[in-house]
């Protein structure tokens, strides 16, 4: 398994002015392109280019194809290029970088930004996170380094730095995180933030409920997998097509209401199964999308009381807040 495959976002942070480099300088490449968001590619500039403007550079460890020898060549704008961070010193025997602290880990010929969960089973290895695909990988210590930015012709630490003012979370929000099977969300999750790390993760603890009390797990998460939690409407009923999620093993499931019975009872074929349930109203709820920090509702056919309304986004704001 590889760590993040998907386009790099970014923000105030990480914005600098265009450097200027000349032939032979050292430096990595950072892809802005679907695919390698995080990746930070050694290479050296081979001569400044005009279309696109920026540097013609020479991958260290890519080749131009397989089974080649030859050392790939591309054209690449300025905003993608940045000095190689300065070298470090050697780590103490069995030193591990801090919990949760930004770091950059080597795999497939890349340094690859991600988290650290502090050292593995053994001597001189160290667990690493990768909040936007969720995976946890070892690695061997010399093969972790700090992260690093380059801001304004300098080298900043994350710790240094303030987390974005775009960061819409903050340490005690109750919010809900999304289980992704094949690439889509099946169901949401309830937990609280415990951490905002640096820039758009975040650590939150899942609140499950248990006979005997109340346990918690973690996770690192990329601030794409989280939504705040979404508005609530007592005394609905639903109809047929209606799309809901279903609460069941602690998470709001995505689904679709087939058969409607008595007693506000009804049947729901879930999004990630093929069999089909029945659920009482009390642990179901309208499907709500959070879009641009925006609620995005389709128009629903609800019952209050004895009446039938058909109501688009506005009603059903209003109706919320009553």
């Amino acid at each position: 398994m590889r760590p993040p495959r998907t386009p790099r976002r970014r923000d105030a942070a990480s914005l600098q002015p265009a450097g200027v480099f000349n032939l032979g300088d050292l430096v990595e490449v950072l892809p802005d392109e679907p695919g390698l968001r995080g990746a930070h590619f050694a290479a050296v500039v081979v001569g400044p280019s005009s279309k696109p403007r920026g540097y013609t550079i020479e991958y260290d460890a890519l080749l131009e194809s397989e089974g080649s020898d030859r050392k790939l060549r591309e054209t690449v704008p300025a905003r993608s290029l940045r000095p190689r961070p300065p070298p470090l010193r050697a780590p103490a025997s069995g030193e591990a970088p801090a919990v949760h602290a930004a770091v950059d880990a080597l795999l497939d010929d890349a340094w690859w930004l991600g988290v650290a969960l502090g050292g593995a089973d053994g001597a001189g290895k160290v667990k690493v996170c990768f909040p936007e695909t969720r995976e946890v990988m070892e690695f061997d210590a010399a093969d972790v380094r700090p992260h690093l930015e380059w801001a304004d012709g300098e080298w900043c630490s994350p710790d240094s730095m303030e987390i974005p003012r775009t960061m819409p979370y903050t340490k005690g929000m109750q919010i809900e995180v999304s289980k992704v099977e094949d690439d889509s969300v099946v169901a949401w999750f309830p937990a609280v933030v415990a951490k905002t790390i640096w820039k758009n993760n975040l650590l939150v603890e899942y609140t499950v409920s248990k006979s005997d009390g109340i346990a918690l797990s973690e996770e690192i998460v990329d601030v794409k997998h989280v939504r705040p939690c979404p508005p609530q409407a007592s005394a609905i009923s639903f109809c047929i097509n209606d799309e809901v999620e279903a609460f069941q093993g602690g998470g709001w499931w995505l689904g679709v209401i087939t058969e409607v019975h008595p007693e506000l009872k009804y049947t729901i074929k879930p999004a990630h199964l093929g069999v089909e349930v029945q659920m009482s109203q009390k642990l179901l709820r309208l499907r709500y999308d959070w879009v641009d920090g925006q609620w995005k509702q389709e128009s629903q056919m609800l019952f209050v009381g004895h009446i039938k309304l058909e109501v688009d986004v506005t009603t059903l704001k209003l109706l919320f807040d009553l």
